[in-house]
């Protein structure tokens, strides 16, 4: 099946900040790593920034940060830039592009970021879980109306 491309680009990713710090494990702790993986707190912050031609989308994720669980913690802070092409396009799949592609192109390059910053550590690879992208973009709609009342 042929791919049809989408009016919306990625101009550039960077990673601004990574860090992965490794908390040492008790011997006697019997948790598979997949279970100890599946127990991290995950907190994801971002922002969308719009000019007339370019979108841009910091975002930052943050895997165990309070250091609750053994294993990683693990910090990715990035910025993207998009650039889209609106013309013949409705206020709902303009939406889609803007906000909702872009936060999971987000997510998704961060999430290889976290692979290749764990491939070599003690405990193996981690791999960010999928992330349900409507609640996350409804909860950080939520936050920002509780933060103008």
């Amino acid at each position: 099946m042929r791919a049809k491309i989408t009016p919306l680009k990625i101009d550039t990713f960077h990673v601004v900040k990574s860090v992965l710090e490794f908390i040492s494990m008790v011997p006697e702790n019997t948790v598979s790593v997949d279970d100890l993986f599946a127990s991290y707190p995950i907190e994801i912050d971002f922002n969308h920034y719009q000019s007339d031609s370019l979108i841009k989308v910091e975002m930052n994720i943050f895997v165990n940060a309070k250091k609750k669980q053994p294993g990683y913690k693990i910090e990715v802070k990035s910025e993207g830039y998009f650039k889209i092409d609106s013309e013949g396009l409705n206020e709902s799949q303009l939406f889609n592009l803007q906000v909702i592609s872009t936060t999971s192109i987000m997510i998704n390059n961060i999430r290889n970021i976290m692979s290749q910053l764990t491939a070599f550590a003690p405990i193996g690879v981690y791999i960010l879980p999928t992330i349900d992208i409507n609640n996350l973009i409804n909860e950080k709609a939520k936050q920002a109306e509780r933060q103008h009342q």
